[in-house]
């Protein structure tokens, strides 16, 4: 992705040409950060970033030929309407019905959300690791030392 000048002290993006599913989905990112390069609220902002962490739990668990099964479905659905207090199927229906999707749409939500949690875990493994190279090029030793403990 390459980096223009829009104006003052802001930065735009160019789009590459690339093909590539995770190219594509990032280049959208970018874009939409910069959209007219200006900047987006908190909350918009935290939303499109958990938009796009779900998209690419969607796309590397697919890639990787991991289907969340009805058992893990189910445990996820049941964790959600206790969060949520939707304790009776009653209460899920309406919520479903507030919400404007279908029974086929919940699923696919609770399936996304299982994704959503093996990515996090995947991610958060790889960036500790991460962490430490990071730490390491930036010769923060004493930083390195105290991650390692706490690793």
């Amino acid at each position: 992705m390459a980096l223009g000048r829009a104006g003052a002290g802001s930065l735009c993006f160019r789009p590459l040409r690339s093909d590539h599913p995770i190219d594509h989905l990032l280049q959208r990112s970018a874009q939409r950060r910069t959209v007219g390069c200006r900047r987006r609220t908190a909350a918009a902002t935290r939303l499109h970033d958990a938009a796009l962490r779900r998209a690419l739990a969607r796309f590397e668990t697919q890639r990787r030929g991991i289907n969340p099964g009805w058992d893990e479905i189910t445990r996820t659905a049941e964790t959600f309407r206790r969060e949520r207090g939707l304790l009776d199927d009653a209460d899920l229906e309406a919520w479903i019905a507030r919400t404007g999707i279908n029974l086929a749409s919940f699923r696919s939500l609770m399936e996304g959300e299982v994704r959503q949690r093996w990515f996090d875990t995947m991610t958060e493994t790889m960036a500790r690791a991460e962490m430490a190279e990071l730490l390491r090029l930036e010769k923060d030793f004493p930083a390195l030392k105290v991650h390692q403990r706490n690793a």
